[in-house]
């Protein structure tokens, strides 16, 4: 089956005539006589399904125009003209009417880029709102996104956003396809108030010293500035833009919010140190291998007890309740720190009570090289090398289970590996 779109397709080409001026028929036609050579008007009707009668006189328009030519004899026949001939100085004439267009496109930007510019010098671009109007206008720019909504949200203001009417606006703003982004920081209470946006907006945490200031930016041509006792109101475009850059600079070392609730599903609280943020996550993998260096002396023969001894010990120091976790608590726990460290990676943890069993699925998202490499490792060591994996296996093994069934399935479609392994309790 011809694909749509496809170049070579006979749809395709007969669109494509169709833009050089020939009919549809007209395409059809010439289409068939192309590919048959030279044949009779019986047989150029059958193989471009042009009622017969018709195609006398498109075969007719056909070598009046030149695109095909009449053989006489009996029966009578034609043949098409070559089309490389016909349509390369028609092409390479549309070629240099669009650059010529293009030229002038270019010339009138360059000039609505200098007349905006002066205009933006003579405007009055960032002005002060009072404590009165300046809800009416968070209002009046939120409600006004067409296409792009970026927030960063003081700890001070999470409330506002996260409740009542300000919620509701935001709610209704994401049902138009407004992409939204927002970014803020915990607060004492925990993730609640975040939770109730998320799934409205695309919603991050940093860990990085809070802010009193809140920052508002809509498509990139206006915004405001929330501060305790004022607000300022910006409508310049060069304003808007660096406003919304420093703020993707904070998304750059924050987490998702998922992560978080992830993490306090597994241990009911998030330590100040937990390893989500860029930042957080490479001063943890940093004392991991400082620690695994420093335990490596005491002689250890277990490559696995070494690696799973030197990443609890970090853990412990950051999770003060780490030893009183449930089993499920400490898989759901490296669950999350995976998942956070390693975007291309999704991990399944899924207990069986009843038969006994616990089944440990890990999807990599890995294209090319890449996963052609990581074939050859998986083989190699039986598993994905990962410290959190390691000390999954070890937990388990530690409570009674043993592996049961190990399954590594590729699929070069999707372009995932899946590694699945069985335990079951002994």
């Amino acid at each position: 089956m011809e694909e749509a779109g496809d170049a070579t397709s006979k749809e395709e080409i007969i669109a494509r005539l169709q833009e050089l001026q020939l009919s549809k028929n007209e395409a059809k036609v010439y289409l068939a006589l192309v590919s048959l050579g030279e044949a009779k008007a019986s047989d150029v009707a059958r193989e471009s399904g042009v009622a017969r009668e018709k195609t006398y006189r498109i075969l007719k328009s056909l070598v009046d125009k030149g695109f095909a030519k009449m053989i006489q004899g009996n029966p009578r026949k034609w043949r098409a003209e070559d089309p490389l001939k016909l349509f390369y100085k028609r092409i390479e004439e549309s070629k240099n009417r669009i650059q010529r267009q293009e030229l002038a496109i270019q010339e009138l930007h360059k000039r609505y880029t200098e007349a905006s510019l002066k205009r933006e010098k003579k405007e009055i671009s960032l002005w002060e709102v009072s404590n009165e109007d300046r809800k009416e206008l968070l209002r009046e720019i939120i409600s006004n996104s067409k296409r792009e909504l970026i927030l960063l949200v003081s700890p001070h203001h999470i409330d506002l956003f996260s409740s009542g009417e300000m919620k509701d606006i935001i709610k209704k703003v994401s049902k138009k396809d407004v992409k939204i982004q927002l970014v803020s920081w915990m607060i004492e209470g925990g993730l609640f108030q975040h939770a109730k946006l998320d799934y409205y907006t695309d919603l991050s945490i940093t860990d990085s010293d809070p802010i009193t200031k809140t920052y508002v930016v809509s498509d990139q041509r206006e915004g405001i500035i929330l501060n305790e006792e004022r607000a300022l109101h910006f409508t310049n475009q060069r304003v808007a833009e660096t406003i919304e850059t420093l703020i993707k600079n904070f998304r750059t070392y924050s987490s998702p919010l998922k992560h978080y609730i992830d993490l306090y599903d597994a241990t009911n609280k998030i330590p100040l140190e937990a390893p989500l943020t860029p930042l957080r996550k490479l001063a943890t993998l940093n004392r991991m291998l400082e620690t695994m260096t420093e335990t490596a002396l005491d002689e250890y023969r277990d490559g696995d007890k070494l690696v799973y001894d030197s990443t609890t010990k970090v853990l412990k120091q950051i999770f003060a309740d780490y030893d009183r976790l449930t089993l499920m608590e400490k898989l759901k726990l490296y669950k999350a720190l995976l998942e956070s460290l390693l975007p291309n990676i999704t991990l399944d943890i899924t207990p069986d009570t009843y038969g006994g069993m616990i089944h440990i699925q890990l999807t990599i998202r890995e294209e090319g090289d890449a996963r052609r490499g990581l074939d050859k490792t998986i083989k190699r060591l039986s598993n994905y090398p990962h410290p959190y994996l390691v000390c999954i296996d070890h937990e388990l093994r530690m409570n009674g289970y043993k592996t049961a069934l190990r399954l590594v399935t590729r699929d070069n479609v999707e372009g995932v590996i899946k590694v699945s392994r069985y335990y079951r309790r002994t």
